[in-house]
């Protein structure tokens, strides 16, 4: 009881501070990300040290100063993405063509077209989970892996938000099957493959020059069920204030006939996209995640 009502407080925290949040435009967000960003940076010495063993290992050669202003950066996006988050409740076909440009969606198009399910390949770049709601409802809906939040009530209502947004949340648990289905019936499935994973789920790829613990789940789906792989990452554009969505080539996974091999091969070639686009824009990646935590 003492627990339920300790999760229940804490929802009510969440939630006013939440509607405090929203009375400020997006450019006052911005300078309230920046200086919550900042003082994270300076007082988390835990997660500092992670980010800076990250970048280090993306950019061997780079000055310090310049890894210090971009980890500040990314302190800066993760904030900002997490406080902006339950604006997505507000998001509809309107609003999305205001905030966001879509580019390449001609390869995004052409795999729905083959009717075999789709899978976007992405990571936690930029506001990801803006990127996902926008996609979800410009294209009727979208299917995401999320685990539950320890906090019930919150949980609730984080997936009250997505489902806003047309996004239907499968929990790791039993995901596989359900996530099968999707494909079966030609739906689009969203996968972040930039975090570490538990060696049972994993194989070990190169990322950044070293091996990390990826998960290839994605790669086992497509091979079985034929499902394309659209990359698709998000962008900001400040000149315009608002955000780029980019879809890139798809790959496709049809005739191959050694799955097991093939399945490391493709989820080493899904990583290397991955890093491609955060050396493009490493002050918008999420440094702060173990990504080596799980080790040969």
């Amino acid at each position: 009881m003492i627990k339920k009502i300790r999760h229940f407080l804490e929802y009510k925290v969440v939630r006013a501070l939440i509607l405090f949040l929203n009375m400020f435009s997006e450019k006052q967000i911005a300078s309230i990300a920046a200086f919550f960003g900042f003082l994270w940076y300076r007082i988390d010495a835990r997660h500092r040290a992670i980010a800076k063993t990250n970048i280090g290992y993306a950019f061997p050669a780079m000055s310090m100063e310049n890894k210090s202003r971009i980890l500040q950066e990314s302190y800066k996006n993760t904030i900002k993405t997490f406080i902006t988050f339950p604006r997505i409740a507000d998001f509809d076909a309107e609003s999305i063509k205001k905030t966001f440009e879509f580019q390449c969606e001609e390869y995004y198009d052409e795999a729905v077209k083959r009717g075999k399910g789709v899978f976007l390949l992405t990571g936690h770049l930029c506001n990801w989970e803006f990127a996902a709601a926008a996609h979800s409802i410009k294209h009727g809906g979208l299917v995401a892996v999320a685990k539950d939040i320890h906090n019930p009530f919150i949980d609730s209502y984080i997936k009250a938000l997505r489902k806003s947004a047309l996004i239907d949340v499968v929990r790791p648990r039993n995901a596989v099957f359900r996530l099968l289905r999707s494909l079966k019936q030609g739906k689009t499935i969203a996968m972040l493959l930039d975090q570490n994973t538990l060696r049972h789920e994993a194989v070990f790829v190169s990322f950044f020059g070293r091996p990390a613990a990826t998960q290839y789940a994605m790669a086992l789906m497509a091979l079985k069920t034929g499902a394309a792989i659209v990359p698709g990452f998000i962008s900001p554009d400040p000149v315009n204030n608002r955000y780029v969505i980019r879809y890139e080539k798809p790959i496709y996974v049809d005739g191959i006939q050694d799955k097991e091999k093939a399945a490391e091969k493709l989820t080493q070639q899904f990583t290397t996209i991955l890093e491609d686009q955060i050396k493009r824009v490493p002050g918008q990646w999420f440094w702060v995640h173990n990504r080596f935590k799980t080790t040969l």
